[in-house]
């Protein structure tokens, strides 16, 4: 039997890259948050894919990547550059 790690058959783009890896761990399935982050990528996609996140960012346009890298979170997960400061 001939199998394929299909993960490593697509990438996504530089500072986005991370998102593959939560895609592939379940922990996005039980946290609101991280659904909420892929829903924001591309609700439409996201409705198409049946919330499947590594469909839907295997399905995602090029532009879809250049209008996420320009548009702050609206949904609460926090990034390094919306997280609050901790130092004191």
């Amino acid at each position: 039997m001939v199998t394929t790690d299909s993960y490593n058959e697509w990438h996504l783009p530089g500072r986005l890259s991370r998102l593959k890896d939560l895609a592939y761990n379940l922990w996005w399935s039980w946290h609101p948050e991280a659904r909420a982050l892929f829903k924001e990528i591309d609700r439409t996609l996201w409705a198409e894919t049946h919330h499947n996140p590594v469909s839907m960012l295997r399905a995602v346009p090029p532009r879809a990547w250049r209008a996420c890298r320009k548009t702050r979170p609206s949904s609460g997960v926090s990034t390094p550059s919306s997280a609050p400061s901790t130092s004191t």
